[in-house]
């Protein structure tokens, strides 16, 4: 299925569910909802993946760059990142190296839609740190599934 197919879709869910402010801030940190930084500079990714994300329970901030990402997550670190591999000014495997400098445990999921050298491109965001890598177009029960087990949770 094409992104902008479900662009609508996720809008609408978007706008019209109301997200708990400070819902669980006396639970533990091990029950706590897992955060989730997404990186990609497309925003019907963006916000195709965040409301996926967030409709399966997660905690999801949305970013359009790299260098933006990394702050990000230097601001308020993440439990998982999904990161674009391809993206202007500051790319993926730019983000990769120095998410994981600033932080080894962080888990990293990258996805591309790279064509050609895609396989390529994504061995290499493995060499420099990603966990898991994910060719686009993302099927959303493959990403759930993965993100779950980054996690250490249950689909």
């Amino acid at each position: 299925m094409a992104w902008i197919n479900l662009a609508p879709a996720a809008l609408t869910r978007r706008l019209s569910k109301k997200r708990p402010d400070g819902a669980g801030a006396d639970k533990t940190a091990r029950n706590r909802t897992p955060r989730i930084l997404v990186i990609d500079d497309d925003g019907v990714t963006r916000l195709v993946l965040g409301a996926a994300l967030r409709e399966a329970g997660y905690e999801v901030e949305e970013v359009g760059d790299g260098a933006e990402g990394v702050a990000a997550f230097r601001a308020r670190p993440a439990d998982l990142v999904i990161s674009d591999l391809v993206m202007p000014q500051h790319g993926g495997l730019e983000t990769v190296r120095e998410l994981r400098q600033t932080d080894p445990r962080v888990r990293i999921l990258v996805v591309s839609g790279v064509i050609g050298s895609s396989a390529e491109h994504l061995r290499t965001a493995v060499r420099l740190g990603a966990d898991r890598v994910l060719p686009k177009p993302v099927n959303l029960k493959e990403l759930l599934a993965m993100v779950a087990g980054l996690l250490g949770r249950a689909p």
